[in-house]
């Protein structure tokens, strides 16, 4: 199991959105299919055990941490569920998945402090 902390995240349409995921989450590509359109061979090409594997290590690391299951809680209540995966899961959808990764890069970073205080988790809390 590998995630990409250090990737660097610039997205401003769904395509870039979902090349971003497969960088982070370190999908491997099928091949292409020719006679079919951009988005459906993009859907074909998912590694939904990349994304599995992926999700359970960021939760596993994350999991006992208030900040993290702040978070989680608050992106599950968008759902109307309590439940901290769906909340996990929420995190990665295209409003939230960029500063997402910036807290967890920095969370990872031992030359950062992750606490209330840091930017990234500020302006992802204020965006949920």
């Amino acid at each position: 199991m590998s995630y990409q902390f250090d990737a660097v995240i610039q997205y401003s349409n769904d395509f870039e959105f979902r090349e971003c995921l497969r960088k982070v989450f370190q999908m491997k590509r099928k091949q292409d299919c020719k006679d079919i359109d951009t988005i459906s061979n993009d859907e074909n090409n998912y590694d939904s055990n990349a994304v599995f594997d992926s999700m359970n290590y960021i939760y596993f690391i994350t999991k006992n941490e208030p900040l993290f299951l702040e978070m989680y809680e608050k992106a599950a209540a968008k759902m109307f569920s309590t439940d901290k995966n769906i909340g996990l899961s929420i995190l990665y959808s295209y409003d939230y998945f960029r500063l997402f990764h910036l807290c967890l890069g920095d969370f990872t970073n031992t030359d950062v402090v992750f606490d209330k205080n840091n930017i990234n988790y500020i302006n992802l809390y204020r965006q949920l």
